[in-house]
């Protein structure tokens, strides 16, 4: 009599065993591999947010307006005196005017920059739930659905590889060069303030 309730016992638990394992078998993600992919370029974008957070948008609109402000102050001073400059002068002069164009790069791209990232978030993140949950809608094949999603990635990357240190580069050289400015400005103010003020004739 116990071994017969054992048995039905055994019984009872079959179909609970066959189901608990085909429900392993179908929740399991079915292109671990794309699934593997998808999570990398998610990961990607947390680097290329953490990227455009590294310079604050503002810091940098003010640099670029104090560098353009100070050039064609600098050009119109030097052309009401019509002076002639020196080499050294000239060369850090063209150097400071030129910061200004990487600095407004980066301030005209910003937010198109941050629209890209949070949209390619997203659609990754969306893609990573579906090829977990073997939801990726049909039609759509897992391969080209990440590599889509991996040129758009790549390609967001690498302007921003190249702008981020490009700008920070140019904060810096802003900075190594503004006392050299202030002094030019100082000078090139009292050498006009002296061209309209004279003095008396002797």
């Amino acid at each position: 009599m116990k071994s017969n309730t054992l048995n039905f016992g055994w019984l009872l638990l079959i179909p609970i065993l066959v189901s608990a394992w085909n429900y392993s078998c179908n929740s399991a993600p079915k292109n671990p591999k794309e699934l593997a992919a998808a999570d990398s370029l998610r990961a990607d974008l947390r680097i290329a947010d953490s990227l455009l957070k590294t310079l604050e948008k503002e810091k940098v609109k003010q640099a670029e307006d104090a560098v353009r402000g100070n050039s064609a102050f600098i050009e119109d001073g030097i052309n009401k005196l019509q002076d002639t400059l020196d080499l050294e002068t000239a060369t850090f002069l063209t150097e400071y005017r030129s910061i200004a164009k990487i600095l407004g790069i980066y301030v005209s791209n910003h937010d198109r920059l941050k629209g890209a990232i949070d949209s390619l978030k997203t659609s990754c993140d969306n893609l990573s739930h579906d090829l977990r949950n073997n939801s990726l809608a049909e039609g759509l094949d897992p391969v080209k659905s990440v590599n889509n999603e991996r040129v758009q990635v790549h390609k967001l990357m690498n302007e921003l590889n190249f702008l981020i240190p490009a700008v920070g580069n140019g904060l810096k050289t802003n900075d190594s060069l503004s006392p050299k400015i202030k002094a030019y400005i100082e000078e090139l103010n009292a050498k006009l303030a002296a061209r309209n003020n004279p003095g008396p004739a002797k």
